[in-house]
C-alpha cells in the first residue's frame, strides 16, 4: 500500500530521524563517557601501583636530602596525579629537623610520562624566619690541589642571635670544620653536647688536581687563601627502600650507633641511580659527576668538612668555643621540643 505523501508524513519521518540521531550522539557519549573512565582509572591505578614511579620518588628524595642540608620528606611513598596523555605529576613537602619538629620549609614537584624514566623536579625551599639562611655555605679547611691553608667567613651574627634567644628554643645550626676529618672524627669532637647530627658536608674530589667533577670553584678575594667554598653532597642518616618499594627506613640522626648504616645506605642508593643514564642522573636529578663522586668515596672513605646539627638554642651557643667550629650559620629557630641525651 502506498503512503500519500504530505506534510504530515514528512513530519513524522522527520521527528523520528531526530530521535533516532539525538539516541545515537547520547549512547556515543556514554560509550565515550565510559571509557574515559576506564582509561582514568587504569591511569591512576597505575600510577599509584607503578614500581617505576616509586622508584623515581624515592630517586627524587635522595637527590634532594644529598643536595639541601638538613631538608627531606617524610614521605617514602607519594600519589601520583595523571592527565589525559600520560603524564604524572607528585607534590610532597619538604620538612627541616629543628630540635624534635619537623619544620615544613618547602615542597618539591615531580613530574614525568608514567612509562620513561625521564621526567623534571622543582624544588621550591622558603625559610619560616627572616633570619634563617637557607643556601648554607661549607668552606674548604685547605685547597684539596695545593693542600694550602684557606681562610674562612668570619660569622658572628649567629652567635650574636644564639645568645639572645630565651632558653625554651631548639634550632639549626650549620659551620665548617678547620681541617678534613672522618664522620667518625666528627661525632666524637661532638660527642660532649646535647645535640644531634642530621647532614654532614662531604669532600668527594672536589678541586682536586686532574679531578674529573666539574664544579665551578666559588671563592673571592685576590689572594691564594681566600675562602673557597662549593656546592656538596652530603651525609644524611640512612634512607633504605625495599626492593618492591613498598617500604622504607628513615634515620634522622648521624651518631655513632646509626653511622654505619648511613654510609653504607648512601653507597647502596648511590649505587642504584648509577645504574641509570647520566643524563637521567644531572638533567633530571641534579647530581653532576655522580661516578666520580662515588668512586672518590669507594677509594677514599668518607671525609667530611662540614656539618649540620640541631638541639637547644644554648647548646649550639657552646660550639663557638669548641676549636675547630668556623664560619657558623643559624638556620631555624622553634619552640623547645627535645629530649635531654
Amino acid at each position: 500500500m502506498n503512503t500519500k505523501w504530505n506534510k504530515d508524513v514528512e513530519k513524522r519521518i522527520l521527528r523520528k530521524s531526530r530521535f533516532t540521531l539525538t539516541f545515537r550522539i547520547v549512547r556515543i557519549l556514554i560509550v565515550a563517557l565510559i571509557l574515559y573512565a576506564v582509561y582514568a582509572s587504569v591511569l591512576d591505578a597505575y600510577a599509584n601501583t607503578s614500581k617505576n614511579l616509586k622508584k623515581v620518588h624515592f630517586y627524587n628524595e635522595l637527590a634532594i636530602e644529598w643536595m639541601y642540608p638538613n631538608v627531606r620528606s617524610t614521605m617514602p611513598i607519594s600519589s601520583w596525579d595523571v592527565n589525559l596523555v600520560g603524564i604524572a605529576k607528585s607534590t610532597y613537602p619538604l620538612y627541616k629537623k629543628v630540635g624534635l619538629h619537623n619544620v615544613k620549609v618547602g615542597e618539591a614537584e615531580v613530574t614525568k610520562p608514567i612509562w620513561p624514566l625521564k621526567g623534571s623536579r622543582l624544588v621550591e625551599i622558603e625559610g619560616n624566619r627572616n633570619y634563617a639562611d637557607f643556601e648554607f655555605q661549607f668552606y674548604y679547611p685547605k685547597h684539596p690541589e695545593t693542600q694550602e691553608p684557606l681562610n674562612q667567613d668570619t660569622v658572628t651574627d649567629s652567635w650574636d642571635t644564639l645568645e639572645r634567644l630565651p632558653e625554651g628554643t631548639v634550632a639549626e645550626l650549620a659551620f665548617s670544620l678547620d681541617a678534613f676529618m672522618s664522620p667518625e672524627e666528627l661525632i666524637e669532637k661532638l660527642a660532649d653536647y646535647d645535640l644531634n647530627i642530621t647532614w654532614m658536608a662531604l669532600h668527594m674530589g672536589e678541586y682536586e688536581k686532574n679531578s674529573a667533577i666539574q664544579q665551578n670553584a666559588f671563592s673571592y678575594g685576590a689572594d691564594g687563601t681566600s675562602p673557597l667554598f662549593g656546592q656538596p653532597l652530603g651525609l644524611t642518616g640512612a634512607y633504605t627502600m625495599e626492593e618492591d618499594f613498598m617500604g622504607s627506613g628513615l634515620i634522622f640522626a648521624i651518631n655513632k650507633d646509626t653511622l654505619e648504616e648511613s654510609q653504607n645506605a648512601m653507597l647502596e642508593n648511590m649505587e642504584k641511580i648509577l645504574q641509570e643514564s647520566t643524563e637521567y642522573q644531572e638533567s633530571n636529578l641534579g647530581l653532576q659527576d655522580l661516578p666520580n663522586r662515588y668512586n672518590y668515596i669507594k677509594e677514599n672513605g668518607f671525609i667530611v668538612y662540614g656539618a649540620v646539627v640541631t638541639g637547644p638554642s644554648k647548646e649550639l651557643l657552646k660550639l663557638q668555643d669548641e676549636e675547630g667550629i668556623e664560619s657558623a650559620q643559624l638556620g631555624e629557630v622553634e619552640l623547645w621540643k627535645w629530649e635531654n641525651k
